[in-house]
């Protein structure tokens, strides 16, 4: 299966911190995230045919590092006044 360009996934994905009972791999820096917090990105891709959905981990420094350069949108902080 081809994967989406990082930056399309990363500014679309919605990111949720989970704890990691299972190893995971971190997409960015390569590391295990295992036994400890991670956080997970989930985006939804719609089209002609069956909808795909993508799962991507990060370790919690790397989102925090993308977080900072902008990369990632944190959309579940957005705030309306």
């Amino acid at each position: 299966m081809a994967r989406v360009g990082d930056n399309i996934f990363y500014g679309r994905a919605r990111w949720t911190k989970k704890y990691a009972y299972w190893p995971k791999r971190c997409d960015k820096s390569k590391k295990w995230i295992w036994l400890t917090y991670g956080y997970i990105g989930y985006a939804a891709w719609t089209g002609p045919g069956e909808p795909i959905e993508e799962y991507r981990w990060l370790d919690e420094k790397v989102y925090l590092m993308e977080l900072l350069k902008g990369t990632i949108r944190d959309l579940n902080d957005i705030r309306f006044i």
